[in-house]
């Protein structure tokens, strides 16, 4: 989907989700208040999952994710993993399975899935790469650049008024928080430096 500069770290990063069912669990505030729970147990080891962070960006990600789902997953046919497939290749035209899993932040698995099925509709195109014939090179086709085109526009009014609550100062911190944070995620974890910079 794309134009050629992804959008902010917040929308960037929340296709993780399918568009299936949407949680019936009301949004969470992203940063914990630190106050304890009621119903929480004194034991030091008690994790009150509500007011853990890791579940917070989780949960938070997964409401993002099936707010935008929504608006092209029965339109379109499109599941989470195949539109973030065509926003990698609708901004780097001509990009390869391990570039477009960079991009997305997907495994190798999801992403050969998503590949098959979008040249299954007709949607993607492939080339073999000429200097190295073990690769292929992914385009966008007519109808799948038409679809991308459609999309993008939504996806960015979309992300828009997610963050229509914050003045540009707050949208500065908050990307520049979340940069923080995921500068501090483990570099073994699969994915975690992975660019996850298309739109969901």
């Amino acid at each position: 989907m794309e134009s050629n500069q992804a959008g902010p770290t917040i929308l960037a990063n929340a296709g993780m989700a399918t568009p299936a069912r949407a949680e019936t669990t009301s949004p969470v505030s992203v940063v914990s208040t630190a106050s304890a729970s009621p119903d929480a147990s004194p034991s030091n080891t008690a994790l009150v999952l509500e007011e853990f962070l890791p579940y917070r960006l989780s949960l938070l990600a997964n409401h993002v994710s099936q707010g935008l789902a929504r608006m092209y997953a029965d339109r379109y046919d499109l599941s989470v993993a195949e539109w973030r497939v065509m926003t990698a290749v609708g901004r780097v035209s001509g990009a390869n399975a391990n570039r477009v899993c960079e991009i997305t932040a997907m495994d190798k698995v999801r992403v050969s899935r998503a590949v098959a099925r979008l040249m299954k509709q007709g949607r993607l195109t492939r080339e073999s790469d000429r200097a190295d014939r073990r690769r292929a090179k992914l385009y966008l086709s007519e109808s799948g650049r038409t679809v991308h085109d459609e999309i993008v526009p939504m996806a960015r009014a979309y992300e828009a008024e997610l963050l229509s609550t914050l003045d540009d100062g707050e949208r500065v911190l908050l990307d520049s928080l979340l940069k923080r944070i995921a500068d501090r995620v483990p570099a073994s974890v699969p994915g975690a430096r992975a660019g996850g910079d298309g739109l969901d």
